[in-house]
């Protein structure tokens, strides 16, 4: 929501936000302690859930480039282990950001033998539920999942995690910094909820480009996905793009000052007709297993849980936690996804 500024005040908020965000695309500031306004150095600075990010150095300062393809409306993230996560829109950032010190530090916690085989049950049902059931996922690796505890209550079966989760994605090149807020996988229904933010870097740095390999993998990972079908309907193309629908009047396009919402009366079924549903999506949904006579389209089930889906004029998907995914769309996890910066080569 935007408030209503006196014309004086809104003047100086322009300003201010020229300091941080400049005509050139670049970003910078500095991080200081909310308390003591002593500079935080190191504390990790990037654009939520992509590519495009850095550190602060040891007098807390920060700068880097944001491409054109990113919006002032998405959210910029600065975390340290000392420190509260601070989140905020880039349209809302002075070039001094303050960090509020953590008032409850984990305690260390011992592990006996016997919570530790408990431990390491529910590490493998948070792997699968986490990162998926695809091929992909079989190619993930968590780097520290000694950060992760669980809880489970009334047959739900949730996470937490006291440091930034670290994934190593061999298939797609990528090591994610995931910073996990919220995990509940219900062990009767089989749904399962998280949100987090993360931040998504190439695992070899040394190389100017992803390899070719990389490439290919990304692309075929976007292909079909929700973002995907998306900005095909955002162009007017999703048929072209491959996708088929089982009523084009539910769909409904409106252009506001904030952005394009997508709003859909009822929830919409979606067929992406370049791929076939894959062995393990079938073995996942206790499906009967696709021969060479017998395939099955990927076929999912897209219900925003507010009536819209909306999307800025970056084509930025503004509230995916308020969509529902059902189907081959929503059995795709952390293992299968590419940043929300990606862009394939020949689009």
């Amino acid at each position: 929501m935007k408030a209503t500024h006196h014309l004086l005040l809104t003047c100086l908020f322009f300003f201010v936000q020229s300091i941080a965000f400049s005509q050139d695309n670049k970003i910078q500031g500095f991080i200081a302690d909310a308390k003591t306004s002593e500079r935080v150095p190191f504390a990790h600075v990037f654009i939520k859930n992509t590519t495009i990010g850095g550190y602060a150095d040891i007098d807390g300062n920060f700068s880097f480039i944001i491409p054109e393809s990113i919006s002032k409306e998405q959210i910029l993230v600065v975390s340290h282990t000392s420190y509260e996560r601070w989140e905020n829109p880039i349209s809302s950032t002075s070039s001094e950001i303050l960090l509020n010190p953590k008032v409850d530090q984990l305690k260390e916690v011992v592990v006996t033998a016997p919570d530790y085989k408990k431990w390491k049950k529910n590490l493998e049902v948070f792997k699968k539920e986490f990162l998926g059931y695809s091929n992909n996922s079989r190619l993930c690796d968590f780097l520290n999942p000694d950060v992760l505890r669980f809880k489970e209550e009334d047959g739900v079966l949730k996470a937490s995690a006291g440091d930034p989760l670290k994934i190593k994605n061999k298939v797609l090149g990528y090591e994610i910094t995931y910073y996990l807020d919220a995990f509940e996988f219900n062990l009767k229904t089989r749904s399962v909820q998280y949100s987090g933010s993360y931040f998504a870097e190439d695992l070899d740095l040394k190389r100017q480009k992803p390899s070719k390999k990389w490439k290919k993998n990304r692309k075929f990972a976007y292909q079909g996905s929700f973002p995907h079908f998306v900005n095909s309907v955002l162009a007017r193309e999703f048929k072209q793009e491959g996708f088929d629908v089982n009523d084009e009047d539910l769909i409904n396009l409106q252009i506001k000052d904030d952005g394009i919402y997508i709003q859909l009366s009822e929830a919409l079924s979606v067929t992406y007709k370049n791929e076939y549903e894959s062995f393990d999506y079938q073995k996942w949904a206790d499906l009967p297993i696709m021969t060479n006579n017998i395939k099955k389209h990927q076929l999912s089930v897209v219900k925003p849980l507010d009536g819209y889906i909306h999307v800025n004029f970056k084509n930025y998907i503004m509230n995916p936690n308020r969509v529902m995914l059902q189907g081959y769309m929503g059995w795709e996890r952390i293992a299968d996804f590419v940043p929300e910066n990606y862009q394939p080569e020949d689009s």
